[in-house]
C-alpha cells in the first residue's frame, strides 16, 4: 500500500456546468459557423445569420445538457465502485474494502450455482 498507493482511479479535477457549457463554444466547428455568422451579417443576409446562430445555440445546448448528464453518470458510477472484496491476505480470509487491495492479496471469486425459489 505504501509503495503503490490506494486501488483506486485518480480523480481528476470535478468540470463546473459553467466550463461545460463554455467547452461547447469552444471546438473548431463553431468557430467556423461563427465566421459564417459575422459574414452574413456583413452581407445582409439576415435570415442565414439567424439559421446559423439558432444551429449554434442548438448545439451548444444539446451539448451541454449530453456532458452534463455524462458527468452524473460518471459520479453515480463511482459511488457504485465502493466494494468489498474476499481476499486471502497472508494466509487469513478476509473481506476488505476493494481499494485495500494490494499485490499478494488473492481474490476469492464466488457464484450461486442454485436457482432461486
Amino acid at each position: 500500500m505504501e509503495e503503490f498507493g490506494s486501488n483506486e482511479l485518480k480523480q481528476k479535477e470535478k468540470i463546473s456546468p459553467f466550463q461545460i457549457l463554455i467547452r461547447q463554444f469552444t471546438s473548431s466547428i463553431v468557430f467556423i459557423l461563427l465566421a459564417a455568422l459575422v459574414i452574413s451579417l456583413l452581407i445582409g443576409e439576415k435570415l442565414d445569420a439567424i439559421v446559423i446562430s439558432t444551429i449554434v445555440i442548438l448545439n451548444g445546448i444539446f451539448g451541454f445538457v449530453q456532458e452534463f448528464k455524462a458527468e452524473k453518470a460518471i459520479e453515480a458510477l463511482k459511488k457504485l465502485t465502493a466494494l468489498k472484496a474476499k481476499v486471502i491476505r497472508n494466509g487469513i480470509e478476509a473481506e476488505i474494502d476493494s481499494r485495500d487491495m494490494v499485490l499478494g492479496d488473492i481474490i476469492l471469486l464466488e457464484t450461486d450455482l442454485l436457482p432461486k425459489n
